[in-house]
């Protein structure tokens, strides 16, 4: 667009450069708070736990599932987790520069969607200007943009109208006459490249492949655009193909559970018109975004027959506006319906189900049709009314002003409770308090606290409504193992991985409680079941085979378990601290004390490092004096029961029972009394209530089980 061209005519007080700059403005402004946002939501699984986004190499990011330790969700998102991996290798793993990329995004995504209703619309450039604005600033669009992982939505919509785009270029300078002027020979592949980028951000991108159809039969140029349908095949086809490399078969969608989307257990039909009814709820949020939430599922959410009926009502009125359009050739409304029924039908659970019953970021590529409709309908109304009622057109617009600056403020508002998963699940709590998954993100963010009592209330409160939900029993039976009642956790978990649950965490959850209860080969059993679940090259099986070898005392096997261990994850330190007690424990002092010393120099004052380099000093007799100072510091750095432990068995190894008491009595200010009283406990245990003197016999007893 020329810098001089006017998009309300002569009489305009926009120009095409001020309308860039506005749009810009409004897409970064209602979302700047996100840049100080963290992670919240799946954000920790899919960025900052997810290996394909830590791997050194681009590589994983092509290669695997858009969930690598759950595949069974069939999602293949290449080019998101590859945005995601580059973000970490150039800005690092700062959620700061996660959010930034997204506002730069969703700003492109903004001007990409002005000049697209531009070419399509070029009599209306005002209803072009607004319907961009509403694009920019609605906050039913918040969810994609200020969480991380909503960047797939992102990352479909700018290529996939950035494709849509090109192609409408590539079309409309078609003609059948040899004078036209001819579109650059670079721009039908250009528009093939990115619509596959598209189709490999999100799936959901390929409803875009109807639009040449619906131009096809309605705008004309009709080679062209048969031109441009099968450029856009292709990439389809790709990405089928990539799907079948990396599941085995296209579609690849395993087992939906009843709390994620309890449409996909209905019939046909019913499913169906559960799902257009459940539309009614985005309809309403884009009239007036009140009570946003991340979370509609099981039970907050569920399809009665009043939501099948409206669902059915919804059909019958879509079917006689698009006919009562298309009768009227009313190209404008025909599209924005046709816009909205082609991106949104891969994700509606209509055509069939998906692993969510609904959410507000799927509607981020659909809602520029709703925009468009919405706005296209104010301005007739607008007329008419400026028609009939003198001073009612002005009225109206400050109406509308007013609407949209609410908007504005309303996604301000929404993003401030996208700061951490504290906030959103005590927001969502209020908008979603009958959500199952709301219940155990809830439990997640106290046990994170340290509240674990009342994290077990809220995963209780889960499993009341659905027995057998495995996040909430897994979070529940870690929480009763921290609180120290692993029995109950046992007791909790076992039913549901014998009935045959494929949940991994579940099964590590399990495992770690058999640990707990001194069951290492019920626990050696169950990550090995758990192996077969999660992704190759996942840690956790190896780890938990080796935790359970040493609690069987098989030191031999252990060390060997420990070394393969530190092979696969050489950077991480606890793993090559057990090691080295395995080490200890096979008779290899030199060895152990080599590793426990390499990983001190790593990590000078980590207080674990010093706490097991001044037990082993202290139980092998190698350096008393060294392991009273580093279990001194180690104490002073985290002062818990196991430094205090560490502490009082140096102090008794090196001087006996008076120097020990002397330090017990030295912290009996301490502002913890139930620490306190667990070292003056052991201490008596050890030397007496009132022994003083020294006891050179005193060893190193329960190490093994400590470790």
């Amino acid at each position: 667009m020329p810098r001089t061209e006017k998009l309300y005519g002569s009489s305009s007080w926009i120009r095409g450069w001020q309308a860039w700059a506005l749009l810009s403005v409004l897409s970064l402004l209602p979302y700047l708070p996100s840049l100080r946002n963290g992670f919240a939501f799946d954000d920790q699984s899919l960025i900052q736990d997810n290996s394909s986004v830590l791997s050194s190499s681009p590589a994983d990011a092509w290669t695997r599932p858009f969930w690598p330790d759950r595949p069974a969700c069939g999602l293949y998102r290449p080019v998101t987790t590859f945005s995601f991996w580059l973000n970490a290798r150039v800005f690092g793993m700062g959620a700061g520069a996660f959010h930034a990329f997204n506002l730069l995004l969703h700003m492109a995504t903004t001007l990409v969607v002005w000049r697209l209703l531009r070419r399509l619309f070029p009599a209306w450039p005002g209803r072009s200007l607004c319907a961009a604005a509403l694009a920019a600033v609605h906050p039913l669009r918040s969810e994609a943009v200020v969480w991380a992982v909503g960047r797939s939505e992102l990352l479909a919509a700018f290529w996939g109208l950035l494709a849509y785009l090109q192609a409408v270029i590539y079309c409309e300078k078609q003609d059948d006459h040899l004078t036209a002027t001819k579109p650059p020979a670079w721009i039908l592949p250009a528009s093939g490249v990115t619509f596959g980028l598209a189709m490999l951000s999100k799936e959901s991108a390929a409803g875009l492949c109807l639009l040449p159809v619906l131009h096809y039969f309605l705008w004309g140029r009709r080679k062209a655009w048969r031109s441009v349908f099968l450029v856009w095949l292709p990439p389809v086809a790709l990405m089928l193909f990539l799907r079948v490399l990396i599941f085995g078969s296209a579609l690849a969608i395993g087992q939906i559970n009843r709390v994620d989307n309890i449409l996909a257990h209905m019939p046909v039909w019913n499913r169906m018109l559960g799902a257009l009814g459940f539309q009614w709820s985005l309809i309403g949020q884009v009239l007036l975004p009140v009570r946003l939430t991340p979370d509609y599922s099981f039970s907050q959410l569920v399809p009665t027959p009043a939501w099948q009926i409206a669902g059915a009502a919804l059909l019958v009125l879509g079917a006689t506006v698009v006919v009562h359009a298309a009768r009227a050739r009313d190209w404008a409304r025909l599209w924005g319906i046709c816009f909205v029924t082609f991106t949104g039908l891969l994700t509606s659970n209509v055509l069939f189900p998906i692993g969510t019953v609904l959410a507000e970021r799927l509607a981020y590529l659909p809602s520029v049709g709703a925009f468009w409709l919405l706005v296209d309908s104010a301005d007739r109304l607008r007329l008419w009314l400026r028609n009939r009622l003198p001073g009612a057109g002005w009225l109206f617009l400050v109406v509308a002003l007013s609407w949209g600056v609410g908007l504005g403020v309303r996604a301000w508002i929404r993003t401030l409770d996208w700061r951490d998963n504290g906030t959103l699940f005590r927001a969502a709590a209020k908008t979603s308090p009958r959500s199952v998954r709301v219940l155990v993100a809830r439990a997640r963010v106290y046990a994170a606290a340290g509240d674990l009592e009342a994290a077990v209330g809220e995963g209780e409160k889960a499993l009341a409504q659905v027995p057998d939900f495995s996040p909430a029993v897994e979070v529940t039976t870690f929480c009763l193992r921290a609180l120290g009642r692993p029995q109950e956790g046992c007791d909790l978990a076992e039913p549901i991985v014998r009935a045959g649950t494929g949940d991994p965490l579940l099964l590590c959850e399990l495992a770690y409680t058999y640990l707990a209860l001194n069951r290492g080969a019920d626990a050696d059993a169950v990550f090995r079941q758990a192996s077969h679940v999660l992704p190759p090259g996942d840690p956790r099986p190896i780890t938990g085979h080796a935790s359970a070898l040493a609690l069987q005392s098989k030191w031999i096997e252990a060390e060997q378990a420990w070394k393969a261990a530190v092979a696969l994850t050489p950077e991480d330190s606890f793993t090559r601290r057990n090691w080295a007690y395995a080490l200890w424990q096979t008779g290899a002092v030199d060895s152990a004390e080599a590793v426990y010393r390499g990983v001190l120099d790593e990590i000078p004052d980590d207080p674990s490092g010093l706490n097991d380099l001044a037990w082993f000093l202290a139980g092998s007799s190698r350096n008393p004096d060294e392991a009273v100072a580093l279990a001194r510091r180690a104490f002073r750095a985290r002062p818990d029961r196991d430094s205090a432990d560490t502490l009082l068995e140096a102090l008794l190894r090196l001087r006996g029972c008076a120097a020990a008491r002397a330090w017990v009595d030295s912290v009996a200010s301490d502002p913890n009394p139930d620490l306190h009283a667990q070292i003056l406990k052991k201490l008596e245990e050890r030397c007496g209530s009132t022994s003083t003197g020294p006891d050179r016999g005193l060893g190193l007893a329960g190490s093994a089980g400590r470790r």
